[in-house]
């Protein structure tokens, strides 16, 4: 009898005083009706609803359950992590402080030649700003003129000052102010950043307790890609030590195991775990291409269903990041590019493929058996990454974090001025899937090439894609 699978889906919504549920409602809606249009569905029969979500132990939030499909698609739960709601109190200050600290880094730590652009225009905007505070104080102090007689371009600026206050306001602090305060290490944002990735990781904790579910994957948008990448990173620190690896093809649990997981048939001698350090290696060289990380999801989808060995190990297979701002992480992780590279050699930021330790992946632990070491969590876990080439926020992750992440450069859909369009409009960030919450198809959307490659790299099609251990 085949067993009956089950998938939960996590998204991280981006930036802005976002309501519960807006993200996730859209994304869901977005992928299905991709679905039902390349499955030539044409029934008009509700394929998903929403449901209480007994899992974030939030009465703001609700899953949505989407019926399987036989052979094609396990039934799917989705989830939103809302963590905005945390992210309150934003001053200007906060964000002023985040600027001033960037505006003094080289521009050239950013791939995007835009956000170069941009970091010129606002020290331009600075030092205009400067140059007519200056002449007014000179003429109103030493000259002893009233600069506000006539339309002189101080009245000007003056008279317009309160609106442009007024736009900048909403635009600050209600948007970029989250990216100011989460990204910065400041004592300021330390207890914000802290139950943003608590609540995170709990979450992720809940659904693998539950056992309720054979994989789970996590998608994050925006800032909620870095939150996401964070999630992983913390999360696997608490997975890793709760099992040993023994010399034989069975697993040990300890007592630190709470959450009733095992790292199945993984031995140091599997050949699955070899191969991710064999492609480490690759990496380390300098000589792991793009077309090889192909292969090396595929070796790390073989090790992943490894670990399912006799009970649910560690559940997430996939992560992906939508127009994620990692792809500028040598200036808003890091004080300096070397600063940057000693944070990768030291392992505090996980790469795919993992870092090696020495020419390995696991240290030893005393007794014969050894761990998997805390930054390997792309060992087991695929990550995938789309981007607009015209979204300055996103962009390629594989230079920062490693040649085994697959990045996809999407467009709009449609004609060739539309294509042409998503290279260049800023826009483009937010188009990555239909935002509005519609039961109708729509084909010839130009979110619609970026809504199937989302499914594809996702690999929501879970039974077609045989993504779990052969029973």
């Amino acid at each position: 009898m085949t067993k009956r699978r089950r998938q939960a889906i996590v998204v991280i919504h981006g930036i802005g005083e976002q309501r519960p549920m807006t993200t996730l409602r859209g994304f869901v809606t977005s992928l299905l009706n991709h679905e039902k249009i390349h499955l030539q569905d044409n029934s008009t029969e509700r394929t998903f609803w929403t449901k209480p979500d007994r899992v974030s132990n939030s009465y703001e939030m609700r899953k949505i359950s989407a019926k399987g499909r036989s052979d094609k698609r396990s039934t799917t739960h989705f989830y939103e992590y809302h963590w905005a709601a945390n992210m309150r109190d934003t001053k200007w200050q906060h964000i002023l402080s985040w600027f001033w600290s960037l505006m003094f880094r080289s521009p050239l730590q950013s791939p995007s030649m835009r956000l170069r652009l941009l970091w010129a225009f606002l020290w331009f905007i600075f030092l205009s700003w400067l140059t007519i505070t200056g002449r007014f104080v000179i003429d109103w102090l030493e000259k002893g003129e009233d600069p506000f007689s006539g339309m002189t371009v101080y009245r000007a600026f003056f008279l317009l000052l309160p609106f442009i206050f007024f736009i900048l306001h909403n635009i600050f602090i209600g948007f970029i102010g989250d990216a100011a305060r989460y990204l910065r290490v400041h004592v300021d944002n330390i207890h914000q950043r802290e139950q943003i990735r608590k609540q995170g990781i709990e979450l992720l904790k809940a659904l693998h307790k539950t056992e309720d579910y054979d994989r789970i994957i996590l998608v994050g948008h925006s800032l909620g890609s870095v939150i996401a990448y964070d999630i992983i990173t913390y999360l696997w620190i608490e997975f890793n030590k709760s099992i040993h690896l023994g010399q034989k093809e069975k697993f040990k649990e300890t007592s630190d195991n709470d959450w009733n997981c095992s790292f199945g048939g993984v031995s140091r001698t599997s050949q699955e775990l070899k191969n991710i350090a064999d492609w480490s290696l690759k990496a380390k060289a300098g000589e792991l291409t793009p077309e090889d990380a192909i292969q090396l999801q595929k070796d790390q989808s073989k090790l992943w269903q490894k670990i399912q060995y006799e009970r649910k190990s560690w559940l997430i297979t996939d992560l992906v990041t939508i127009g994620s701002p990692l792809t500028h992480a040598k200036l808003l992780m890091a004080d300096s590019l070397k600063d940057f590279k000693l944070r990768i050699a030291e392992r505090e930021y996980p790469m795919s493929p993992p870092t090696l330790d020495g020419k390995d992946l696991t240290y030893p632990s005393g007794g014969g058996s050894s761990f998997l070491h805390h930054a390997t969590p792309f060992a087991v876990t695929r990550w995938s990454n789309i981007f607009y080439k015209g979204d300055f926020i996103g962009g390629k992750l594989a230079g920062n974090f490693g040649p085994g992440i697959v990045d996809i450069e999407t467009s709009y859909a449609g004609s060739t001025f539309k294509r042409i369009w998503s290279k260049i409009s800023p826009l483009s960030h937010i188009r990555y899937w239909i935002n509005e919450y519609t039961d109708q198809p729509s084909p010839n959307s130009k979110e619609a090439q970026a809504i199937k490659q989302l499914y594809e790299i996702m690999r929501l099609n879970d039974l077609e894609q045989e993504i779990y251990p052969k029973e």
